[in-house]
């Protein structure tokens, strides 16, 4: 990587819940479906950035980015964006879609 190269974060924030699959607690991150067609998996330098594209009701995780890189290579998902600017049509959880889904889960 050259002297002017922008370096990529060790850590990303990315939308992310978990979930019970055959008795284990998992984590699942939120694929969205790009204008495009795409599946992508946003993921952002800091939660203050993901809170802004996604809303403050966003269930999120920090991770390493090249971990979530293979694993969304791994189920097919070529696409990991970081820091996207999402349209504001872009589907949000709110805090009741977030109290249901932490009643479910309980």
């Amino acid at each position: 990587m050259g002297t002017g190269a922008a370096q990529l974060p060790e850590l990303v924030y990315a939308p992310a819940r978990p979930i019970l699959h055959d008795g284990r607690r998992e984590l699942l991150y939120e694929v969205r479906d790009h204008p495009d067609g795409t599946r992508v998996l946003p993921v952002f330098t800091s939660l203050d950035r993901l809170v802004e594209e996604l809303g403050p009701a966003q269930p999120w995780a920090q991770s390493p980015l090249r971990a979530v890189r293979a694993l969304m290579g791994a189920v097919g998902v070529t696409r990991v964006e970081l820091d996207p600017a999402l349209a504001g049509s872009a589907w949000r959880w709110t805090p009741e879609d977030l109290d249901r889904y932490v009643g479910e889960t309980a």
